[in-house]
This record gives structure tokens, C-alpha cells and sequence, in this order.
């Protein structure tokens, strides 16, 4: 063997001749293929006057006096005032400089590493095996994505994740054992929604945002500003909107009911006694649910101020739970103001009112003077009033439908 099997440097024979000559044949080689830069692998006509150390890698159609020798594919490298041929092995690295890419040799020719800017690869893994399907795969504890500071950049740092149009997903997907439980994004309907799958096919929304009119849904497309749609088909199922706290099971619907009368409401149920498998009725004194008002103190602290809230004030019956609203308020600790009964009784200060109005304290009523006392007929039969400077002393009147009367003398006043 005469030369090196790799690069093709001729070796120095015994008792050779003008070694200098083999050896600085050699050395141009090394220049010409080390840290390979070549000006293109395109240009097919060969430079009149090419600049000294220059190199190309020749195309199929190449022409010149010395390319149109050269096999395609070879490095053709002008030292010394003339072109030599150099070629080849599968794995050399060769800089394009019109292409701004690196370039590596296989057994199907030359082919792209990096362009300028990184990239184009086909696939690309790290730690793992990448595919067409996946084609960039990280396989590891964390990925960490942060702002430029080298450039540097703005400071901002953003993930884009771009669809082909509305009608396509851009979306990230959780998944557990490699089957999809969870997911966010841009989905076809052209809404921001959060979903979930039990089997990682099929996927029900559990949060909808519409990117035009940013309405909100829960459980669904939204179908106003903010909208509730509770998907539950059988009474026992847990509904839509829920939180749970120490145990204890609380809902917030948002109903609409599709009768002649159509109207919405909001509701608050509480969860009744038993499973859910077989639920068992709410005990009459339950609390059913209700509105709690709050209030920051001069201390910091946020508590409880006022309360309305919903009690069950009777028996049980199969279709039929009696309900009262009761409304507190207090300093230092709230305490049940009023109470109206599931039977239209109001009491003030009690919660057992025993009549249609049952106030557990004095009561008082407008007082006015004679010259101020409105109509009786405006006032309607049964309106009582204080009237101060009646004609014969102060006293309690009451309205006949027609005029004032002394609840005493029932005079007219």
C-alpha cells in the first residue's frame, strides 16, 4: 500500500527520490480536505480564474477543461495554480458556503445538516428515537424553555403552536401509559377549550372559551357571557359546576326551563344524605345552601357577615321538601335576623313565626303630622299610621279605604 486508505496521502518510500514532492503533495490534500469549506455544489462551469484554495464539489452537468474530468461528486481543489480531484468517503463533512449549510456525504450523496438558523432536520431525537409521526422526541425529566438573554431578545418567551385552519387542533395533550386523559387548545369548533377522556379517544369538554366573543362555557359550548350546561342525565349523577370542601358536596347550577314561561335561575343545592348510588332524603333543620357575604376587618382577616341562606323547616314527604329562607347578619358573629317559612310566614326576631307577620319586639309605624298624612284611598284599607296632632291627641290611625280613623274612637281624623 502506497497511500493512506482514508484521505489517499502517499506514503515516503525507502531511498525515495525528492521526498520533498510527495510530502508536500500530502500536505495540499490535508489543506484542501481538513475542515472541508467548498464554495458550491451547484455552479457547473468551471472558474476561469478561480482564487487560490478554493474548492467545490462538482454537480452532474459540470464543464471546464478540468471539472469535465473529474467525477461527479468529487472535491475539485485549486492550489498552486492548478485544479486537483479529490474523492470522497461516506461521512465527510463539507461546509457549502452559498448555501450557509452543512453538509454531510451519504451513500445516496450529499446531504443537509444545518442550514443557517438551524434546522431543516427530517427527525430529530433526544434520548429517544424520533419518527415521522413524532418527529422531534425528548425523552426526560424536564424541558426547560427560556427567555433570550444572548442576543438578547425582549425578555418575553412564548410557545407557538400553529394549525393549518379553524377547522384543525392546535392543542397539548396529558397523557398517562401513553393514552390521552387531558387536553387544551384550539379545537375544531374554532373555541379555546380544556378537555378530558377516560379513554383517551373520546374527549368531553369540561371548560370552553369562544375566541371571538370570549363567552365562557362550563361543560359545553357556550351559550351566553358566562354559561353552566350540566350534561347529567340521571338524577344521581354528580352535576356539571361542583365544589367539595371537608367532605361536604356543593353545587351551582345555571337552569333554563323551556316552558311557555320560559325563564333561568340560579340555583344551590345541597348534596342529600346518603350515597350517591341511594341517595337518601335531607332531614327537616338541614341546610340546603345559600349566599355568604364577606367583609375584610381592620385586622386583615375576611370573615362571614351576612348570610342568606336555605333551611328545610318540615317532614319530608316523597316529592316534597318544605324550605325556609332564613337571613342573618351580626358584628363579632352572625345571628338569624328573619326567617320566612315554606308556608309564607314571616317572623322578625323569631324562627317560628306563628302568624302571617310574628315580630319579636315593638313595631312602629310612619307618624305624620295632619297636614302631611297621605291619602287614605292611596294608602288602601288597613294601613295604619301615627298621626302625632290628631284633634284629640296623639294616636294610632287606620285607613277605612276612604279616610283616617282613630283605632280608639274610629272618628274621623
Amino acid at each position: 500500500m502506497d497511500q493512506t486508505p482514508r484521505i489517499g496521502l502517499s506514503y515516503l518510500a525507502a531511498n525515495q527520490a525528492m521526498k520533498h514532492v510527495t510530502l508536500n503533495e500530502s500536505l495540499r490534500r490535508l489543506d484542501a480536505v481538513v475542515q472541508l469549506s467548498v464554495v458550491s455544489q451547484t455552479i457547473v462551469a468551471e472558474p476561469e480564474s478561480p482564487a487560490p484554495a478554493t474548492s467545490y464539489i462538482l454537480p452532474d452537468s459540470k464543464t471546464g477543461t478540468h471539472w469535465a474530468g473529474f467525477q461527479t461528486g468529487a472535491v475539485a481543489s485549486f492550489q498552486d495554480g492548478a485544479w486537483f480531484e479529490i474523492a470522497p468517503r461516506e461521512g465527510w463533512l463539507a461546509w457549502i458556503e452559498d448555501e450557509a449549510s452543512l453538509f454531510v456525504l451519504t451513500e445516496s450523496g450529499w446531504e443537509a445538516l444545518q442550514e443557517a438558523g438551524g434546522g431543516p432536520f427530517e427527525t430529530l431525537g433526544i434520548n429517544s428515537a424520533a419518527d415521522t409521526t413524532n418527529r422531534l422526541t425528548v425523552c426526560s425529566d424536564a424541558e426547560l424553555l427560556t427567555h433570550d438573554d444572548v442576543t438578547p431578545g425582549t425578555g418575553d418567551a412564548r410557545k407557538l403552536i400553529n394549525r393549518a385552519s379553524a377547522t384543525k387542533v392546535a392543542s397539548v395533550v396529558f397523557q398517562t401509559g401513553f393514552t390521552g386523559e387531558a387536553e387544551f387548545g384550539l379545537v375544531e369548533n374554532g373555541g379555546f377549550e380544556l378537555r378530558t377522556s377516560s379513554d383517551g379517544t373520546l374527549f368531553s369538554t369540561a371548560l370552553s372559551v369562544d375566541t371571538a366573543s370570549t363567552n365562557v362555557g362550563v361543560g359545553g359550548s357556550p351559550a351566553g357571557r358566562f354559561s353552566v350546561l350540566d350534561q347529567s342525565v340521571a338524577t344521581n349523577e354528580q352535576p356539571t359546576l361542583s365544589v367539595t370542601r371537608d367532605g361536604y358536596f356543593a353545587t351551582a347550577y345555571l337552569d333554563t326551563y323551556a316552558d311557555a314561561a320560559t325563564y333561568s335561575s340560579f340555583s344551590i343545592q345541597r348534596r342529600a344524605r346518603g350515597s350517591l348510588a341511594a341517595p337518601l332524603a335531607v332531614e327537616e333543620g338541614d341546610w340546603c345552601g345559600g349566599f355568604s357575604f364577606r367583609g375584610r376587618s381592620a385586622a386583615g382577616d375576611w370573615a362571614q357577615r351576612a348570610l342568606v341562606n336555605a333551611i328545610v323547616d318540615g317532614p319530608v314527604a316523597a316529592d316534597d321538601v318544605p324550605m325556609a329562607m332564613g337571613f342573618w347578619t351580626g358584628a363579632g358573629g352572625l345571628a338569624e335576623r328573619m326567617r320566612l317559612t315554606s308556608s309564607g310566614r314571616v317572623g322578625i326576631g323569631t324562627t317560628t313565626p306563628t302568624a302571617a307577620l310574628d315580630v319579636a319586639g315593638a313595631v312602629r309605624v310612619g307618624a305624620f303630622a295632619l297636614t302631611d298624612i297621605p291619602a287614605a284611598a292611596e294608602a288602601g284599607s288597613g294601613a295604619m299610621i301615627y298621626v302625632a296632632d290628631a284633634p284629640a291627641g296623639a294616636t294610632l290611625a287606620y285607613s277605612d279605604g276612604s279616610v283616617w280613623r282613630d283605632v280608639s274612637t274610629r272618628s274621623t281624623i
